[in-house]
């Protein structure tokens, strides 16, 4: 087994900044690399916040280099950052190739024109790697917007509210998945417990397949955490229509809701 981590800023102890750019439109494209030092089976994302001074929400790309443009390895995937720390903490291990000597870059749009990432890459060079996936899908993401879609419980504690639709045919098949919560868009003033549950429809109803997700919040916090899930290895088949339910502990309506996007591993 073999890795190394791309990306990362010696002068600075962070990650490469994606650029700038007005509210809810692509940056440019920052390189993490110009030539991948090794041929990786799978690669970690470590994204931060960049900025302190507001909370945001972003949808993050990262591409890989085909001689002319950037191709799109993960779409979209929804990072939401704090304004008290900055930081959003997101580290996910994707299990899709990149080859050695790759041009890896990223780019992301915010629903603020000063926000930025840092983002670094660590690759991994594992043949005994359980899962091997050719791409990723992206479920939920609102780009206009730069967030997820929302999944509000409604005005009843302790009660499921009711389905929101992820995707109505998804786009390949999967063999599993990531789920990134964001803050929902509001400020978050209370305390509050959520259950998250996904599912796929039956062909006249939603049955669940992952039930229960915990996530909560505090006064003092902007983020839902955990804002992120490791892969959860659970088969989806192309054209499947894919939904979230929320229970929350709290009425609030800018509290008790989150946006959510699943990153399918195909």
């Amino acid at each position: 087994m073999k890795a190394a981590t791309i990306g990362t800023v010696s002068a600075s102890s962070r990650g490469t900044a994606t650029a700038a750019a007005a509210a809810n439109t692509d940056s440019a494209w920052a390189d993490i690399s110009t030539s991948t030092p090794i041929a990786a089976t799978a690669f970690i994302l470590n994204v931060q916040g960049g900025s302190a001074s507001f909370t945001a929400t972003y949808n993050l790309d990262i591409g890989i280099w085909d001689g002319s443009a950037y191709v799109e390895i993960v779409s979209n995937a929804l990072i939401s950052t704090d304004q008290w720390s900055g930081h959003s903490g997101v580290a996910l291990q994707i299990p899709v190739s990149i080859p050695k000597g790759s041009r890896i870059g990223a780019r992301q749009r915010s629903n603020h024109a000063s926000a930025w990432l840092d983002v670094s890459i660590t690759l991994i060079n594992n043949e005994r790697q359980s899962m091997r996936a050719g791409k990723t899908i992206t479920l939920g993401a609102v780009t206009a917007t730069s967030r997820g879609t929302i999944i509000d419980p409604g005005a009843v504690a302790h009660t499921k509210g009711a389905w929101v639709d992820l995707d109505t045919s998804t786009a390949a098949t999967m063999q599993g998945f990531f789920i990134l919560i964001g803050n929902g868009g509001a400020s978050k003033t209370s305390q509050a417990y959520n259950l998250l549950d996904i599912g796929i429809w039956d062909g006249s109803a939603y049955a669940v397949i992952l039930a229960d997700w915990q996530t909560a919040v505090d006064a003092d916090a902007e983020l839902y955490l955990p804002n992120y899930s490791p892969l959860i290895e659970f088969p989806i088949p192309k054209g499947s229509r894919i939904g979230a339910r929320n229970q929350s502990s709290i009425t609030t309506a800018t509290v008790r809701a989150f946006d959510l996007v699943l990153l399918g591993v195909c």
